[in-house]
């Protein structure tokens, strides 16, 4: 069973407001355990690191979709919409995530305005200081009606999910855990969804030590542009599918906001995750975080 830094599991302690059909389905509450975090947060997992929801499988217009994922010993990550799979894909292949799983928990928070929950997207482990964060994807545009009936694309989420989202966003900071909404209309823009592609597609290949050790020495000194991460893997017949397989299993990482060319810049891991804006990045580009 996954735990959290920094806080312990006990005893399930679930309360009234979450559905007991999903408690039922997900094996009752024998299968579950309660991390009382303090502050009117707590969180419950099951003690066998499944999903704690079904997938819809094609029901509220949604149509599930699975990835094999090579950050979770080969585990099937359930994606429920469009939105979410270009979602898992960058957290897939993106070297600041050393693993994540789909709809782990069940979030019950009771804070000023009540009480909620809520099941977020995912849970994830960062790699570089092993901090816990949960995650959930949302799309930064809504459809509205506006004057005649007409239909309109306004940006921003809608109003009532913004509020339950900064909601959730306290009850986490309040006790020193990070709970983040990321924009999908980001993950699925042409640009980002291309260079992550590039990788995703190519994490089935594992380099040869040698082969790592070559790129790491090239990359030691600073960013070098694609063209010259080549020669690690010069002996491959098509080496700029093996650096990308690189890319993919964390090995190293270039910036998905800018379009792809061999000029494109590959450094070493930073350990910031993709969510958190460089600060030279253009104030036009779609912004990760909702």
């Amino acid at each position: 069973m996954l735990g959290i830094m920094g806080h312990k599991f006990g005893p399930p302690d679930v309360g009234s407001l979450i559905p007991k059909r999903l408690i039922e389905e997900a094996g009752g509450l024998e299968n579950f355990r309660t991390c009382a975090c303090g502050e009117g947060l707590k969180i419950h997992r099951r003690i066998d690191d499944e999903r704690v929801r079904r997938p819809v499988n094609g029901r509220r217009g949604f149509e599930t979709v699975r990835l094999t994922s090579t950050k979770n010993d080969a585990r099937d990550i359930h994606c429920e919409s469009k939105g979410e799979f270009p979602l898992y894909c960058l957290l897939e292949m993106h070297a600041s995530i050393e693993l994540y799983r789909d709809q782990l928990d069940v979030v019950e928070i009771h804070d000023e305005l009540g009480r909620t929950w809520a099941c977020p997207d995912a849970f994830a482990i960062l790699g570089r200081d092993q901090q816990p964060i949960w995650i959930e994807g949302k799309y930064a545009t809504r459809l509205v009606r506006g004057p005649n009936n007409r239909k309109e694309v306004k940006h921003g989420i809608n109003p009532k999910v913004e509020s339950k989202l900064a909601r959730l966003q306290r009850a986490f900071s309040r006790v020193g855990l990070s709970y983040v909404a990321l924009n999908q209309s980001f993950c699925r823009s042409k640009t980002v969804a291309d260079n992550v592609n590039r990788a995703f597609w190519q994490r089935g290949k594992v380099p040869t030590p040698n082969e790592i050790a070559h790129l790491k020495e090239l990359l030691a000194s600073g960013p070098l542009p694609v063209g010259d991460c080549l020669a690690a893997f010069s002996e491959r017949a098509f080496p700029t599918d093996w650096l990308f397989a690189a890319i993919a299993r964390g090995y190293a990482e270039y910036d998905l906001r800018n379009p792809y060319s061999l000029d494109s810049k590959v450094e070493l891991p930073t350990g910031r995750p993709f969510w958190i804006e460089d600060p030279a990045s253009e104030d036009h580009m779609e912004r990760a975080g909702c």
